[in-house]
């Protein structure tokens, strides 16, 4: 049986020696550097921001409450008012209106929504971050990496409060984005200037949250530090290990993720194959912990939503993950060995058939 952990360790030992690969702006990884003169900087002297080892966001017991397991095209329709509420809210800021606590309890009851269904094990929702983000793709991504937050915080045994407090401030660790509106969306990448103006993303983001920070604290200072790295190579304050909020550190793994995986105006998407290796050679910046919960549940080499070919020589799409086997999940097969489209699909679940192995990932959509 291939494990990830012995992958983690072979990759990790054979790429010792490499320099860091870089990350796609602006989650790519650099020194931390002076702040714009627009934005007001706390002082290097100041305490740094609080840390909190419990959930602070209020969650009424009707968003706590449990719900029943959504098709594959009500779980689309949930994504999809997600993402129109998002737009709404991010808009309303772009704008330069101010954010409401009305907006953020609005995005409360939508991610616990999509906390129940995971909790559930739904893999439709997680098939969801594989959908095209072209557009303004902002709005798709922090709903995303909100949904692979949710996935992680399952991994690491977190309990559903907790789950959608990190799931809300994924959906708002972009605001700061807002103010950037026209320069994430040009077709090239950021030169020297650019990357350093929108690197002030993180510390706009917590300023429009500010009026929250006596109630939603943490969610104030998990923004303000989402882009920092455990070895003090993130910014904007270079904060190292703990100094770091947990929940920032999940959102910044996530946050690259999604970022690598996707289309961008001045990329293409990587392959999952590639973004695991820049993972690991990236590893140094980002909690061990996390980083082995996202490889065995997120970034294997077959991701749900994969288009693939089977050694039987038919042709399918990974549905559903098998965490206890990740190299053998359950596939839906849409062909069969003489290329024929069948009229109705068929599952199977790889690990109860030892014989059939997943041949390679198919760049075709099928």
């Amino acid at each position: 049986m291939v494990r990830i952990a012995d992958i983690l360790k072979k990759k990790a030992e054979g790429q010792q020696a490499k320099p860091p690969a870089s990350e796609p702006p602006p989650e790519q990884k650099t020194q931390s550097e002076q702040p714009s003169p627009s934005v007001k900087e706390e002082p290097q002297s100041q305490e740094r921001p609080e840390l909190h080892k419990e959930p602070g966001i209020r969650i009424s017991e009707t968003v706590l409450a449990k719900s029943k397991l959504l098709s594959q095209k009500e779980s689309i329709e949930l994504y999809s008012e997600t993402v129109s509420l998002v737009k709404e809210i991010y808009d309303w800021v772009k704008a330069g209106k101010e954010i409401t606590e009305e907006n953020l309890k609005d995005i409360i009851v939508y991610v616990g929504k999509f906390v129940d269904q995971q909790c559930l094990d739904n893999d439709n929702i997680l098939s969801l971050i594989n959908l095209p983000t072209e557009n303004d793709f902002i709005y798709k991504h922090v709903v995303n990496v909100g949904i692979i937050c949710i996935d992680l915080g399952c991994g690491l045994g977190y309990d559903k409060a907790k789950l959608i407090e990190l799931g809300s401030i994924a959906i708002v660790h972009d605001m700061g984005m807002t103010k950037f509106h026209d320069l994430y969306n040009r077709p090239h990448q950021f030169n020297e200037k650019e990357f350093a103006e929108i690197k002030n993303h993180c510390k706009i983001g917590a300023e429009i949250l500010g009026k929250f920070k006596d109630k939603y604290k943490r969610m104030v200072s998990v923004v303000y530090q989402e882009h920092e790295r455990l070895d003090g190579s993130g910014y904007p304050l270079g904060l190292k290990e703990e100094a770091i909020d947990e929940y920032a550190k999940i959102i910044g793994l996530a946050d690259m993720y999604e970022a690598l995986t996707h289309l961008r105006p001045y990329r293409s998407e990587t392959s999952p194959a590639k973004v695991l290796d820049i993972l690991l050679l990236n590893r140094n910046g980002f909690w061990r912990k996390i980083m082995k919960v996202l490889i065995e549940r997120l970034a294997s080499p077959f991701p749900v939503g994969s288009n693939i070919k089977l050694s039987s020589g038919e042709k399918g799409k990974v549905i559903k993950r098998n965490l206890a086997c990740p190299l053998r999940p359950v596939v839906e097969i849409v062909s069969e060995a003489d290329e024929e489209k069948l009229a109705e699909t068929r599952t199977i679940d790889l690990a109860k058939h030892p014989t059939i192995y997943i041949k390679g990932i198919l760049e075709e959509k099928i």
